[in-house]
């Protein structure tokens, strides 16, 4: 583990394993070390400030939590004290400087495991003992040991809230006297010319800030809801070459008084109207922020023990695996969203492909996990295989989805274990590897996997016809023109969906390729006869009783589970029938597929649509 220190999305900072100790946080002087810390934090932004000059300012710099933000812990409690003075007003004239609050290392703990779903309370103060105890670097490092190389070029913000909550939970728990006001601050977007001024001056160490400068802009800017929807109810919506959008529809009380003409331009065409996180100075494009790092690793790397006795790490799971486990379950969890959102949908073909999804949809194969689940549903929906009962009318609960994200991870760590494959030794190693390529084995040009490894991943995976699914894919693998031909037909409709042609034609090349595998022999239980699955475009809006097994005695109805399901359906179509009518720019959306929305977060801050 030594070897791969420092190694990005290794998470090996954070592994503690026997014969490790050396690499835990050290607890005793915690307490001592962090508030001499903070303690000399608050002093050097009072120094900067003007306290004798403001009145009230000395006691907003003192506040519990200040430190907290996505800048340098001096810059953070600048900021927040500023904010806080131009909220809650000017106070009487301070004759001394408070004394700095006790902010215990338990706030920032609770604002790393809130921020990052699955770090353990050990994990995180590992990586604010390395960090200095300087937030934004901790998170920095989380980022660069635990997350892919695609995923840490991405920007810190927006992230759909989470920061925002994080911050404001740690303030809270830090009793700053305004949360909502501090985690607003450190995750709005202000004018990029006064953003850059003013942390500019910040970065100036040694000059003291004066009071002539404005932070943070007040008032705040104006919020614009758009109600309207483009051709309908006689407003017209069109988008310039330059992408430029122009509403134009008629006002007045008549309708026919005046013609009001709104155009939306994205702020990236104006650059007097461009706007910025302070997250995107302080962290995303710092080479301040890089130089910690490329520090915190060096320093890190020279401190590490030589580990001369080699670590069965299957043997003692640590709490990082099964943190790397859950985030990678949670990948592959959108991965099912997105193979959801270009799968045919309809009846009956729609139907009875949800149902092969979900008893044997699994996302390893011979392409990238999309296309590989799409192709495994369609595998299975069109052989003759007794169907799974799961209702999978509209509706995929918890368990189901679990279950195939479970056991499509332990059909990719197979494949990387297989002996063929040679690339990992343990579970460990190979968690760590699908980490590395966000469970895409496609993406890794180095990786060369034997046909044989398909039908140990199929076997690992508990596929209900592992020894026929795996001869499919060892015999589809070994041919490159086929293989070609069916990405081009998965991926063709760019994520909107695979047309009728396309699909007929994929079902085309699962007939071809079922009678080889059923004419050899080579396959452990009778491979049948396939039948090519119909492509249907349709809505399903009515929802049927449970699917019957043959022989089996008839289900009743259930019309209390109906009655809950049309009515999420109509309260979910009125909840994007609003959001259609507040953002005329998107297309038109329509509920197909209801995800369990309880399980839903996803790490890639990429737009999905659940459909």
């Amino acid at each position: 583990m030594s070897g791969s220190l420092g190694r990005p999305g290794t998470g090996s900072f954070s592994c503690f394993h026997h014969g490790e100790k050396g690499k835990r946080p050290p607890l005793d002087d915690d307490i001592v070390h962090v508030s001499r810390r903070i303690a000399e934090w608050y002093a050097e932004a009072a120094r900067r400030l003007p306290v004798g000059e403001i009145p009230g300012l000395a006691g907003r710099v003192a506040a519990r939590g200040n430190c907290l933000g996505v800048a340098d812990p001096v810059s953070n409690i600048i900021l927040n004290a500023v904010a806080l003075l131009r909220r809650r007003g000017r106070g009487e004239r301070e004759t001394r400087l408070p004394p700095p609050p006790l902010l215990p290392e338990s706030v920032l703990v609770a604002f790393m495991t809130a921020y990052f779903r699955y770090l353990g309370d050990a994990q995180a103060r590992r990586y604010l003992h390395l960090a200095s105890h300087d937030l934004a670097l901790a998170v920095r490092l989380v980022r660069h040991d635990r997350l892919s190389p695609r995923h840490q070029r991405r920007p810190l913000l927006p992230d759909g809230g989470r920061l925002k909550r994080a911050l404001r939970a740690a303030a809270a728990d830090a009793r700053h006297p305004e949360p909502d006001l501090l985690a607003g601050l450190m995750t709005a977007k202000y004018p990029v010319a006064l953003l850059a001024g003013v942390l500019a001056k910040l970065r100036r160490t040694t000059e003291p800030l004066t009071a002539d400068r404005q932070w943070p802009p007040y008032p705040p800017p104006a919020g614009v809801e758009f109600r309207c929807r483009p051709e309908s109810n006689g407003v017209v919506c069109t988008r310039a070459g330059d992408g430029t959008l122009q509403v134009v529809t008629c006002v007045g009380e008549e309708e026919e008084d005046m013609v009001a003409t709104i155009t939306i331009t994205s702020a990236r065409n104006q650059q007097q109207q461009l706007r910025s996180y302070i997250s995107g100075i302080t962290f995303d494009d710092s080479a301040d922020m890089e130089t910690k790092l490329a520090g915190c690793l060096q320093k890190t790397a020279a401190a590490a023990p030589a580990s001369a006795v080699a670590v069965d790490y299957d043997a003692s799971p640590c709490t990082h695996i099964v943190s790397l486990k859950l985030c990678l379950l949670d990948a592959i969890y959108a991965l099912y969203i997105r193979a959801l959102a270009v799968m045919p949908r309809g009846a009956p073909s729609g139907r009875r492909l949800l149902r092969a999804l979900l008893a044997a949809g699994h996302c390893y194969g011979p392409m990238d996990p999309v296309s590989n689940i799409i192709l495994s549903s369609a595998w299975y929906a069109a052989a003759a295989f007794p169907h799974a009962p799961d209702d999978a009318d509209g509706f995929l609960d918890t368990e189901p989805m679990s279950r195939m994200g479970l056991r499509s991870l332990d059909g990719l760590v197979a494949m990387l274990c297989d002996t063929g494959t040679g690339c990992c030794r343990s579970e460990h190693e190979a968690l760590e590897y699908l980490n590395t390529w966000d469970c895409d084995l496609s993406r890794s040009s180095r990786l060369v996997v034997p046909t044989t490894a398909f039908a140990a991943a199929a076997e690992a995976a508990k596929h209900p016809h592992h020894a026929a699914f795996g001869s499919f894919l060892m015999s589809l693998a070994s041919q490159e023109h086929k293989l070609s031909r069916m990405r081009c037909l998965l991926t063709a409709g760019g994520g909107n969906g695979i047309s009728g042609a396309n699909w007929d034609e994929l079902n085309a090349i699962l007939v071809q390729e079922s009678e080889p595998v059923r004419s050899s022999g080579t396959s452990a239980v009778p491979v049948p006869a396939f039948r090519p699955l119909a492509f249907h475009i349709g809505t399903n809006t009515t929802p049927r009783s449970r699917n019957r097994q043959r022989g089996s005695k008839e289900d009743k109805p259930k019309p209390a589970y109906e009655d809950k399901l049309t009515f999420l359906r109509a309260h979910l179509n009125k909840l994007l029938h609003k959001y259609c009518f507040q953002h005329p720019w998107v297309r038109a959306l329509s509920p197909h597929v209801l995800c369990d929305p309880v399980r839903i977060w996803i790490l890639d801050t990429s737009k999905v649509y659940h459909k």
